[in-house]
């Protein structure tokens, strides 16, 4: 018997999380000023459903809150490591493949070469 597979739940996103820029910045007015936690730039990301602290960071700074220079730099640097980490295992991901195939490396460029030599062959028949 053949088993379904599971459909993935999607995520509702909430009604704060669906909010254009505009609306989600006039918002988030009252709530800074109600807001007496810790970790606010995180809190505000989370709360409105952004994809990055930097979109955040830039929300916050535009609505006129202080983040300290030293933060921003911090996290700007967090995320450049991040990036440069994740090229680094990309590269080092398609080295190990092709090394552990070089034959249909190999056989993809021959396959290129081919269909480069019979659009020419097509070419000098028309003419």
């Amino acid at each position: 018997m053949e088993e379904k597979k599971k459909k993935k739940k999607k995520k509702k996103l909430s009604r704060r999380e669906k909010m254009g820029r505009a609306a989600r910045m006039k918002d988030a007015l009252t709530w800074i000023h109600e807001y007496s936690g810790r970790a606010l730039v995180q809190k505000y990301k989370k709360r409105y459903g952004l994809k990055t602290i930097i979109a955040a960071i830039d929300e916050l700074l535009k609505l006129g809150v202080s983040i300290d220079k030293e933060y921003i730099e911090k996290v700007k640097g967090t995320l450049e490591k991040n990036l440069a980490y994740r090229d680094r295992k990309r590269e080092e991901r398609i080295k190990r493949e092709n090394s552990q195939n070089p034959q249909n490396f190999q056989d993809s460029e021959d396959l290129d070469n081919s269909e480069d030599l019979e659009d020419s062959e097509e070419l000098e028949d028309e003419f």
